[in-house]
């Protein structure tokens, strides 16, 4: 089994049996800039900053690799709607010193099942980055409500861990056995 990277909670990684990777990856760098009008001449431009840098890519959801697609894009959609920040690491390595936010989550289903279950999907992801200094000011003292539902999302994030966890190790036995499990 290889991890390829991770999205905060969501590692991409790729075995004999499990395929959850991404493609047609594609990051852009943007500058702020001003324009000041001159009667009679182009107008003068000024920089005056950066915008924050943007990734897309693409991900295929294939029921056949392991995956149910449905449960992982609701993740994904969640992911989304809930505007946690992450980092987010490719190859080992974190791709900025900043957080990323998961901005847009677009989904098209390719194949249905006999039943209406969903066989293959694709899905298309954008990510914007989100400067650390935010994210610091952000984590302020929360009320109990807040911290008892930050406690629950915790221990559900440990379970799919600890469930992805079981799998990864499933497929590196299979993979030493030769696929006799």
């Amino acid at each position: 089994m290889a991890t390829i990277g991770s999205m905060g909670s969501v590692i991409f990684n790729v075995s004999s049996r499990r395929i959850f990777t991404f493609d047609n990856y594609s990051r852009s760098t943007a500058v702020k800039v001003a324009s000041h009008e001159i009667m009679g001449n182009k107008p003068i431009l000024e920089l005056t900053g950066n915008e924050s840098d943007e990734i897309t890519f693409d991900i295929l959801l294939r029921k056949q690799h392991s995956i149910n697609p449905q449960k992982k894009y609701d993740e994904l959609r969640t992911m989304c709607e809930s505007g946690k920040v992450f980092p987010l690491i490719i190859g080992g390595k974190p791709v900025s010193d900043n957080y990323w936010l998961l901005t847009n989550v677009g989904k098209s289903v390719n194949f249905f099942g006999k039943k209406g279950d969903i066989i293959s999907m694709s899905l298309s992801v954008t990510l914007k980055e989100y400067p650390i200094e935010t994210v610091q000011k952000e984590n302020k003292p929360k009320t109990k409500l807040g911290q008892i539902q930050e406690r629950i999302a915790n221990v559900q994030e440990k379970v799919e861990n600890y469930r992805d966890r079981y799998l990864d190790a499933r497929d590196v036995l299979s993979d030493k056995t030769g696929g006799l499990l």
